[in-house]
């Protein structure tokens, strides 16, 4: 509905905004006079449809009479077909053109698809019942009944009917196509979803989703699979579309079917190397910085050995309190070098630890096959090397060989003495190892801790 009243067309303004576009019509004394002299809504509708075609383009917006006495806007395509996917909205208007009381008789905002900020009553839904005078509005989804009142939004239907794990659904509002997506949370077969009006007067789940509301069921997804080799064809039947065999991710993104062995979709699966190697690369470059700290301790000399004129005895506590932290860490930095220079338990160490690499893994074979291998340069003092051609290709041939490489255990408790610390594969040997010089809790502790005494020493951390 329009209203004249006492007010004229002059000078009053219109904004639409169509899909992020916003533009403005304004009426003239002209368009006032042409619409005075008929008093008709029909040729309202003409000087706004002119106009909204001089700012938009002919043929996007469409300007009809509503039941004769009002008027409504709807998104067109060139071809004068309906728009469904164009978003218009009435943004702005001057005084006494918006509004109940308005000119056009046009909200503020108003726009061709739904506002879930209004409430049911705002939309003109019908009540289910009333419960004291108080309008309730009932709908049941998948068995499970929900109740609203009058000043519930669309928006909170959506998060209570949502928030549901008895419904098990998911529903939104598509503004785009101005539609509502329903997804049941379980998928395949087993997902359903229903609607069901509750009340004989009440048109809630008419209103939201139509009344020709239709649902299709999930299916599970079904494919075949046949290995090489075989002449058989395995059926596998998942709920999901996204399912694991023998180790191997796979997605069905489309249905398709095969009429013969030509058809087939064949793939060859290989491991992902670059993660394994940089992890590898990761394992041994902390391993060097062990043996590298151990090499240094038990090779440098203490200062008593050296020229200086400085002795670095241990601080008293009177030297301590004249002294900042910076200068106490440095003196006692001193103070400690060379207390290990020649220790025969940590050249022990070393010597173990060069021995985990350069000896054979039982049933696997040398870690050198597989591209890990010492340093040939007699001042890398035994730190280890990868060759990663060689590591990706024997990952790529054998990826559980590597694995064995590795992780395999020994056949029983390995000693913590002689050839009783190489069991196993070399993570296996390393932890061996470094808890029968380092271990500090159980019945069996390392006969020496050197990170209570240089606790800055790089700890080794395995992940495979």
């Amino acid at each position: 509905m329009f209203r004249t009243v006492q007010f004229g067309l002059k000078g009053k303004q219109l904004s639409f905004d169509l899909n992020g576009v916003s533009k403005t019509i304004e009426f003239t004394d002209a368009d006032d006079a042409t619409f005075n002299a008929s008093k008709d809504i029909n040729t309202l509708k003409n000087i706004i449809s002119t106009k909204i075609d001089e700012k938009f383009g002919a043929n996007r917006i469409k300007v009809d009479v509503a039941n004769g006495t009002g008027l409504s806007f709807s998104t067109v395509k060139t071809d004068g077909t309906p728009d469904n996917t164009s978003i218009l909205r009435i943004s702005s208007g001057t005084a006494d053109t918006l509004g109940v009381k308005g000119i056009f008789n046009l909200a503020n905002g108003e726009k061709n698809r739904l506002d879930t900020s209004k409430t049911l009553k705002e939309l003109g839904i019908t009540a289910s019942s009333q419960v004291d005078n108080k309008n309730v509005y009932t709908m049941k989804v998948n068995g499970v009944e929900f109740n609203f009142n009058d000043d519930t939004t669309i928006a909170s239907v959506l998060s209570q009917i949502n928030n549901s794990t008895e419904a098990g659904i998911n529903a939104t509002y598509l503004s785009t196509s101005g539609t509502f997506s329903v997804m049941a949370d379980e998928s395949g077969a087993q997902g359903k979803v229903s609607f069901e009006a509750v009340g004989g007067t009440g048109n809630l789940v008419d209103a939201l989703f139509g009344m020709s509301l239709s649902t299709t069921d999930g299916q599970d997804m079904k494919m075949k699979i046949r290995y090489q080799g075989s002449s058989t064809d395995t059926e596998i039947v998942r709920s999901s579309n996204s399912v694991s065999i023998d180790g191997v991710n796979f997605t069905a993104k489309e249905q398709f079917t095969s009429a013969t062995d030509a058809d087939f979709i064949t793939f060859t699966a290989k491991a992902e190397t670059d993660d394994i190697v940089s992890a590898l690369k990761s394992m041994t470059e902390d391993y060097n910085k062990i043996l590298d700290s151990v090499n240094k301790l038990v090779t440098t000399k203490s200062r008593s050995n050296k020229r200086s004129s400085t002795v670095y005895e241990p601080l008293t506590e009177k030297q301590r309190k004249s002294m900042t932290a910076d200068e106490i860490k440095t003196w006692e930095d001193k103070a400690k070098q060379g207390i290990l220079f020649g220790d025969s338990t940590l050249s022990q160490l070393a010597s173990d630890l060069r021995f985990v690499f350069s000896t054979a893994v039982s049933n696997v074979g040398l870690a050198s096959s597989m591209g890990i291998k010492a340093s040939s340069s007699y001042s890398d003092n035994g730190k280890i090397t990868i060759d990663e051609n060689k590591l990706k290709e024997a990952l790529e041939n054998d990826p559980e060989k590597v694995k064995a490489l590795f992780t395999s255990t020994a056949e029983a408790s390995p000693s913590i003495t002689g050839n009783g610390k190489l069991a196993g594969g070399l993570t296996t040997r390393m932890k061996t190892i470094m808890e029968s010089y380092a271990k500090s809790t159980g019945a069996n502790k390392g006969h020496w801790y050197p990170w209570q005494v240089f606790p800055e020493m790089p700890q080794l951390m395995i992940t495979i």
